[in-house]
């Protein structure tokens, strides 16, 4: 019951942090319509088994090298995915275990190549 994932990654260096949202949000199908500023013309955008997630990186991100950089964003979305349950709607259907042996799998393999 997913097809797309969108995954938001954010850090700030500041105590200050914006609100996030905390819980996965799932859509099976939904419609939004954004009106622009000009109002000249709207987007309309369907949302269809779409798993809406943003994760928060560690505050040394902002600083880090691009060699830890990588690591570390894998780390996260790996620690954020084992801990965080999914919505309910999708617990049964969605292989979470599947899904985080792909990232570790991505990441292990991006590790080794030198871009």
């Amino acid at each position: 019951m997913v097809e797309e994932i969108n995954i938001d990654l954010y850090c700030f260096q500041t105590p200050f942090r914006l609100k996030h949202h905390i819980r996965p949000r799932y859509h099976e199908d939904k419609t939004v319509k954004i009106l622009p500023r000009d109002k000249k013309c709207d987007a309309t955008f369907r949302m269809y088994h779409l798993l809406l997630v943003d994760i928060p990186l560690p505050d040394e991100f902002a600083t880090c090298s691009e060699e830890e950089a990588v690591p570390m964003i894998g780390q996260t979305l790996v620690k954020y995915f084992t801990e965080t349950p999914l919505p309910l709607k999708i617990r049964k259907s969605f292989d979470k275990d599947r899904f985080i042996a792909d990232l570790q799998l991505f990441f292990s393999n991006y590790n080794n190549k030198k871009l």
